[in-house]
């Protein structure tokens, strides 16, 4: 009897040292199982970072190139703009658009189309002509000659003058027509000259 009893209580402390020993296992698998989790989270937020990283810079060198571009179509416009500006001053190329008329109609000095000239530029005048003639770099000046005649690129001119500018009509008129401007002056000097002053819709210029 006794030595069943034994066998028993030998056999239930197997049974709990069994228990035990899976128990623990179990807990140390958890354990490590937890731990390669975490470990893979960090290693997951690292690569994140990383790629993080990797993009700003990719995004920060096509910013610098986006620049680059920029800059250089801009110097590029810049330059088409001037290249048109001389082909304008030079009237290598025809050109139309809004502007003003003046016509003169009586006899005036030759320093009042150059100063009324002077005054269209000021203004932002494109291209002007004096009686159909158009005035570019190559324009040889405004001379005057004897009975208020006056030559310009070798042809003689008479009254009536009539001056186009080519331009913001607005501006144009404005700056020609503004009290104390142009128009007052002449008007006060030269009464007999006979100014007049329209705005058009279309001024053509041919190409010289």
């Amino acid at each position: 009897m006794d030595r069943k009893i034994t066998i028993i209580l030998i056999s239930l402390m197997l049974g709990i040292l069994a228990a035990f020993q899976v128990r623990s296992f179990n807990s140390q698998t958890n354990i490590y199982t937890t731990r390669d989790s975490a470990l893979n989270v960090f290693r997951e937020i690292q690569i994140l970072k990383d790629t993080n990283k990797n993009l700003k810079l990719e995004i920060e060198k096509l910013n610098d190139t986006l620049k680059q571009l920029k800059n250089r179509s801009s110097a590029l416009k810049a330059i088409e703009t001037e290249i048109e500006k001389d082909k304008l001053i030079s009237g290598d190329v025809k050109i139309y658009g809004e502007g003003i008329k003046i016509t003169i109609s009586g006899e005036v000095n030759a320093i009042w189309l150059i100063d009324l000239i002077n005054e269209l530029y000021s203004a932002g005048a494109e291209a002007v002509s004096i009686n159909g003639i158009r005035l570019t770099n190559q324009t040889i000046g405004i001379d005057e000659l004897p009975n208020n005649q006056i030559l310009l690129n070798g042809i003689i001119l008479s009254h009536p003058y009539v001056v186009e500018a080519i331009g913001d009509s607005k501006l144009l008129y404005d700056a020609i027509g503004l009290p104390g401007g142009f128009a007052a002056k002449l008007k006060e000097f030269q009464p007999k000259s006979g100014l007049s002053l329209e705005k058009k819709q279309m001024i053509e210029m041919e190409a010289i």
